[in-house]
């Protein structure tokens, strides 16, 4: 089988901080790569993988470091930035080391895209994270997502949108940034085992699909980002700070969120 993996930060078991080194975090998330590869390989040694580097700029995580028949997409200015490359055929998907959406209570870095730009995203009046997102377009590829692992907080409330997906908890949450962290080589060895058990379920997983036409409102930090971002073509914008549009599809969605987040970033000079 072929399998799709997106791989963030904030969610990977040892990290608490965006400020931590960049070393630390390109190792940390390396070795939960390798235990969801090392699970896939032990239960489908035929396996084809594509491995979307999906946290910040895209350039973390250590290919040298991944087995050979691996391949992967980093660096930025993507389409479809955390989840590039999702339309080409996978019969599963995995999203590792995810968070909270923006605005979550005791949601370790908490965020839906960019924390300084973001302060909302709803998708046909549901209050979404990127997990949900991202999912949205995988759905239309009719690939499920089996596996996800982040925080506890993550969990809580990805769970209620993806009730047949198994999760992983890496750590349970305090604060913005503070955890009671488990080990990484806990974490490695649940990754490990729960892939594969993922994968026996893969056929029962229903997805996480929103009937179109999608329609989206989000809340920028900011009125001058609402100045730039409202200027987009078929953007409405409601009040000071909430813009809303309607898509026919995931993919178009995608692209007019992208389009408002890169306007958002360009307000701030």
């Amino acid at each position: 089988m072929r399998y799709y993996i997106s791989v963030d930060m904030e969610g990977i078991s040892g990290l608490v901080d965006w400020n931590d080194p960049q070393e630390k975090i390109s190792q940390y998330m390396t070795q939960e790569v390798l235990a969801v590869i090392k699970g896939i390989k032990k239960k489908d040694p035929q396996s084809q993988i594509l491995v979307c580097d999906a946290h910040d700029k895209g350039q973390n995580l250590k290919i040298m470091d991944l087995p050979s028949d691996v391949r992967m997409i980093q660096g930025p200015t993507r389409m479809y930035y955390m989840i590039e490359g999702y339309e080409n055929h996978f019969d599963a998907a995995i999203l590792l080391g995810y968070h909270a959406p923006v605005g979550t209570q005791r949601g370790l870095m908490d965020h839906s895209y960019s924390s300084s730009s973001f302060f909302e995203v709803r998708i046909n009046d549901d209050p979404v994270g990127e997990a949900e997102i991202n999912a949205i377009l995988l759905s239309e590829a009719n690939t499920p997502v089996i596996l996800m692992s982040g925080d506890n907080e993550f969990k809580k409330f990805s769970s209620l949108r993806f009730p047949d997906t198994h999760f992983v908890v890496t750590k349970d949450s305090i604060g913005k940034f503070c955890s009671d962290l488990v080990h990484p080589h806990l974490v490695h060895q649940q990754l490990e085992e729960e892939v594969q058990r993922a994968i026996e379920h893969k056929d029962q997983m229903r997805m996480y699909a929103p009937k179109p036409p999608l329609h989206a409102e989000i809340t920028v930090v900011n009125t001058l980002m609402a100045d730039f971002a409202g200027t987009l073509p078929g953007v409405e914008r409601l009040d000071g700070r909430k813009l809303s549009f309607t898509a026919k599809d995931g993919r178009e969605m995608y692209r007019y969120l992208m389009s408002i987040l890169y306007l958002c970033i360009a307000s701030k000079g």
